[in-house]
Parts: structure tokens; C-alpha cells; sequence
């Protein structure tokens, strides 16, 4: 039925059955398509063990030496805030004295124990020296 089904739709032509695959022919084909597979997975494979190979070379010449320079940076950061707290410190013990002695001067009836330790500029001008010093 399906040969002049065949016949009258390709107008004459004879219905030619495909001869039927062996099982040899089935499974070399399958190998074939396997190989071709696996050729293509490695030449994938060598790709990405170039680019890779590119990271890698790329990270010792810019990555790492740039993250090491970070954190040099940020140690130069931390070493300049202390710094910046000590002088903030010693700014205000020297405001503190300066406003104490001025306090003394327009006062000189007060306590006189008290009017000599404001006076005295030692601690005014070892607190200059340490300012000096931090800067």
C-alpha cells in the first residue's frame, strides 16, 4: 500500500526501501559521533587550560602585587590614625593648659598652688614638643 501510495505522490517513481542498518554498521557510527565528541571536548579542554594558564600569569604580575600594595597602604592608613589620635590628644591638653593659664591670669587672687601649676609652661611646652613631634 505504501509503495503506490508512494508511486502516485512522487509521480512514478519506485518506492526503494532503505536497507536496514547492522549492528556493526549502528555501532560504528555511534563511534564515530563519540570520537568527534571527544575531539571537540579536548580542543575545549586545551582552551581552557590556555586561558587559564593567561589567569595565572596575569595574577602574579598585577593581582597579587596590587593586593600587597593595598595592604601596605592600609597599614600606612592605620599607622596615620594613631598618629592623628595622639596629635588630637595632645592638641587638647595644650588647649586645656592654655585655657587654664588664661584663667589663672585673669584671677590672681586665687589659690596659689593651684595658679603655680597653671602657670608653669613646662607642661605647656612639652605638649608643644610632642605636637611638633607627631607632625
Amino acid at each position: 500500500m505504501k509503495q503506490i501510495e508512494h508511486y502516485f505522490a512522487t509521480g512514478g517513481e519506485s518506492f526503494k526501501p532503505e536497507p536496514e542498518k547492522k549492528a556493526g554498521e549502528l555501532i560504528a557510527e555511534e563511534l564515530k559521533t563519540i570520537r568527534k565528541e571527544m575531539a571537540a571536548l579536548r580542543e575545549e579542554n586545551k582552551q581552557m587550560k590556555e586561558q587559564l594558564d593567561n589567569q595565572e600569569t596575569f595574577n602574579k604580575e598585577f593581582v597579587i602585587p596590587g593586593i600587597q600594595q593595598i595592604k601596605g597602604e592600609v597599614s600606612s592608613i592605620r599607622g596615620s590614625i594613631e598618629r592623628d589620635k595622639e596629635l588630637d590628644e595632645s592638641n587638647r591638653a595644650a588647649k586645656e593648659a592654655k585655657q587654664l593659664i588664661a584663667a589663672a591670669n585673669e584671677n590672681p587672687d586665687t589659690n596659689l598652688d593651684k595658679q603655680k601649676r597653671v602657670s608653669l609652661l613646662d607642661f605647656s611646652e612639652s605638649e608643644q614638643r610632642n605636637h611638633r613631634r607627631l607632625l
